[in-house]
């Protein structure tokens, strides 16, 4: 990994990362000050509510985030090259592409993109299989 290729690995962990686990937290912490003075059976049902999906996105974003930096302290990258087996947006919003029966997390920018391509060239971080460039290909693309 070059160290162009380094930056574009810790932009992963940009603003679009945190704020879900964020946003959820200070809702859940907004609700929870709206309802203080509430009966205590209330709180305790908007914290359970509202505070299990808000620990479950930290939970996924520092298990992620974990995955993220050890892929840049080994500074390995891979890259795969082929026809799209499936390209689809999965209920959290995130998008993925199946290549070579690797499941790999791209920004948003190419979904509408890679749904038109015939094949495609990513370079991705192997432990977190995060898409760091993508170039998509139209037509036969025969090398």
């Amino acid at each position: 990994m070059n160290e162009h290729e380094l930056e574009d690995a810790k932009r992963v962990l940009d603003w679009q990362h945190w704020a879900p686990p964020l946003v959820t937290s200070l809702f859940c912490l907004a609700t929870l000050a709206y309802a203080w003075n509430d009966e205590l059976e209330v709180r305790i049902i908007l914290l359970v509510f509202l505070g299990s999906p808000a620990g479950g996105l930290w939970f996924i974003f520092l298990r992620d985030k974990r995955r993220v930096e050890r892929d840049i302290d080994n500074r390995m990258i891979e890259i795969v090259e082929g026809p799209l087996k499936k390209v689809w947006r999965n209920r959290f919003g995130m998008f993925f592409v199946l290549i070579e029966a690797k499941k790999i997390r791209v920004p948003a920018d190419f979904f509408k993109d890679l749904q038109a391509a015939t094949t495609v060239t990513v370079e991705y971080l192997p432990e977190s299989c995060v898409a760091l460039h993508i170039k998509p290909h139209y037509g036969l693309h025969l090398k």
